[in-house]
């Protein structure tokens, strides 16, 4: 299965470098891992029929997927990961992403 969905072409851009998605008003750093944000608790679609479309896509639907920032020809397009957490998953999602844009940890890529 290929996705072919616009995701697949952003990377995650630290310390809110992002050039599309939303501002929202924490960044990995400055996320508390015990604590989700209120603008980030609808991401946890819970116990649903899995369907690859609404995993990979659902997001595209709940948050606005708009250009932020001037993007040229050639640039990298950069969005916020954090978005992309659920409630179940924040925890280790913040620390993933801080170690990230830490140079600790090479991040993963999903399929």
């Amino acid at each position: 299965m290929v996705d072919s969905g616009t995701k697949i072409y952003v990377n995650h851009g630290c310390s809110a470098t992002n050039n599309i998605g939303a501002v929202y008003s924490v960044t990995e750093m400055t996320a508390d891992p015990d604590f989700v944000p209120v603008e980030f608790r609808e991401n946890d679609i819970g116990n649903i029929v899995y369907n690859t479309f609404i995993d990979r896509n659902h997001l595209l639907y709940i948050r606005p997927n708009e250009i932020m920032k001037g993007v040229k020809a050639g640039d990298e397009v950069l969005g916020n990961d954090l978005d992309s957490l659920s409630e179940s998953s924040w925890k280790d999602g913040v620390k993933n992403l801080r170690d990230m844009c830490l140079g600790l940890d090479r991040g993963e890529t999903t399929a």
